[in-house]
């Protein structure tokens, strides 16, 4: 008996450390290889977070878990942290009228924290030179010092003009330093009052620079290919060729049923 309770012990504990399985399952629900080919998707690449933990990362197509990707909208939501960084180190606050800090003043009063809502249209090159003019350091530089180097992204890099080129591993690491802020384990990027703030709803499903949405179990940030479910940790982050918004989702959804999100994951 004592054998056979010790066999049962391992083969389970086997069989929770592999992810294979799930990854089959995902792909099968997500018909994977025949959207990809439908959409014409020649590189897809998956990080996976368990429990505040990056489980597992695979590639397909010509992509790698190495290989960067242009991350569009994120790369907006990435370099909030950089700006709250800064707000918590007194170059800034939330709520005074940016002008004054702007070496070119915009002309009409303006908060970093309407920038970071997005309650001031096309605000995010307001940011951008906010923090250069403050610090005298391209963006680039920002990004580097203050996140990149901070959060662990070591496969990251800001390009001027088109934005953040990152990996999904590295902005699993980044949603997993947020949520580990979020509950007083970290403070490598931000103070855990200043996450709080960041995830605190602001405007229609925004908190300061990053899309939030969900109740209790299913409160969550990030969007597009990028989700972080705060209470659990469980998340995912996918990014492929060409910006495929749709096989992200279906990738997403995939996901989310293979681990048994909650309800209100995608809301």
């Amino acid at each position: 008996m004592r054998f056979y309770l010790r066999y049962i012990a391992f083969a389970a504990a086997g069989f929770a450390a592999g992810p294979e399985q799930a990854i089959q399952h995902i792909e099968q629900r997500a018909h994977l290889a025949g959207r990809m080919k439908e959409l014409r998707v020649t590189a897809v690449s998956v990080a996976v977070i368990r429990e505040g933990k990056i489980s597992w990362t695979k590639a397909y197509g010509t992509a790698t878990p190495e290989t960067a990707f242009e991350a569009g909208p994120i790369s907006e939501t990435v370099a909030a942290m950089a700006a709250l960084h800064m707000a918590q180190h007194g170059n800034f606050t939330l709520d005074e009228d940016v002008n004054g800090k702007l070496k070119s003043p915009v002309g009409r009063k303006v908060t970093l924290r309407q920038l970071l809502s997005r309650s001031v249209p096309d605000g995010f090159p307001i940011v951008q030179q906010l923090l250069m003019d403050r610090i005298g350091w391209s963006f680039p530089q920002i990004m580097e010092r203050m996140v990149f180097h901070r959060a662990g992204m070591r496969h990251s890099a800001w390009e001027q003009p088109g934005g953040l080129r990152t990996t999904p591993g590295d902005l699993a690491q980044w949603a997993i330093e947020l949520r580990e802020t979020y509950y007083g384990r970290s403070n490598k990027v931000l103070e855990r009052s200043t996450v709080h703030e960041m995830l605190t709803r602001q405007k229609d499903g925004w908190g300061l620079g990053i899309p939030i949405g969900g109740e209790g179990p299913s409160f969550h940030f990030g969007g597009g290919g990028l989700r972080m479910l705060v209470e659990s940790g469980d998340g995912a982050v996918i990014m492929t060729s060409a910006g495929q918004n749709e096989l992200a989702r279906q990738l997403m959804t995939a996901i989310a049923a293979e681990y048994r999100w909650p309800e209100g994951w995608d809301r």
